[in-house]
């Protein structure tokens, strides 16, 4: 009995090492991106002082460019991220080759 239970625990090991849970909350769990990908609308788009446009130019404005950024980046990691991964994941296979 315990060297059946130890064969199934081996199993699961060995399946948990090629497996892995991915986090869909904390996509970034080490931090790697934390300096890059801050790009806010105050960051692109802004008045001086003394000329602003109509505060419904301005929300129009930030809607614009906050929905186009969200899609965009949608869109280029939908149509872009798989090809991309099957190339890198064949090239890291190649090296460690």
């Amino acid at each position: 009995m315990a060297e059946g239970q130890t064969e199934l625990e081996e199993r699961i090991i060995v399946k948990d090492q090629h497996t892995k849970e991915i986090d869909l909350v904390n996509r970034d769990p080490k931090r790697i991106n934390e300096d890059v990908v801050k790009v806010d609308f105050e960051d692109v788009i802004a008045e001086p002082v003394g000329t602003y446009s109509f505060d419904g130019v301005w929300k129009t404005s930030y809607t614009t460019f906050t929905v186009s950024k969200y899609w965009c980046y949608r869109l280029l990691s939908a149509i872009l991220g798989i090809p991309l991964a099957v190339v890198w994941g064949f090239l890291f296979a190649l090296i460690s080759f």
